[in-house]
């Protein structure tokens, strides 16, 4: 038996009450990066491609983001050339 592609969907389960404040900091370009970032640091080039946006844009986003306090950028331990971008405390708890 399959399943149809237009059943209704399961009922979301209800956010924390806090979850319905939002982050008027923080916009939705934010979370096509937030979104692909590793806890422990991601390149920029790794989010670009994962992301499917282009490095300037997203390099731009990371800008925001730092400024913001969201995120850190830290020399990569494998490559002196290269930056992570590594989740700050802040960034966690939004």
């Amino acid at each position: 038996m399959t399943r149809s592609i237009f059943a209704r969907p399961r009922a979301l389960p209800t956010p924390p009450e806090e979850a319905g404040q939002g982050h008027p900091d923080l916009r939705p370009q934010h979370g096509v990066v937030l979104a692909y970032l590793d806890p422990e640091g991601s390149r920029a080039t790794e989010l670009a491609r994962r992301s499917g946006q282009h490095k300037q844009v997203v390099g731009n986003v990371l800008d925001e983001l730092e400024d913001l306090g969201c995120v850190e950028r830290r020399p990569d331990p494998s490559d002196r050339r290269a930056k992570l971008v590594v989740p700050t405390a802040r960034a966690w708890t939004r």
